[in-house]
């Protein structure tokens, strides 16, 4: 079962657009750390936002399996799979492209 840090780092980076610069399903976090075209790079090179990545990089194995980019209301979710399988699901709530 994931942990609460686990769920806490998860529903962070849900407010990411995963599909801004390209489908990215089946990547892991790990990937996403080091693609540079990811908006989760992108997000972390934000002074502000760097303390994630030290959290971040203890779950580079999970697998990023499926997200829906915000939607008009500003509803955005996303689905990862750790390493042991679990499927643990994100979603956010904006206003705004993140």
């Amino acid at each position: 079962m994931a942990s609460f840090k686990e769920n806490l780092i998860l529903s962070q980076i849900a407010y990411n657009n995963f599909f801004e610069s390209g489908k990215r399903e089946k990547m892991t976090v790990g990937g996403l750390l080091k693609d540079k075209e990811s908006s989760l790079y992108k997000y972390l090179s934000k002074k502000e936002n760097a303390v994630w990545r030290e959290h971040l990089e203890t779950m580079k194995d999970w697998q990023l399996i499926n997200f829906q980019s915000n939607t008009k209301s500003g509803f955005s979710g996303c689905a990862f799979k750790s390493p042991t399988g679990e499927i643990v699901g994100g979603q956010s709530r904006n206003r705004w492209r993140v």
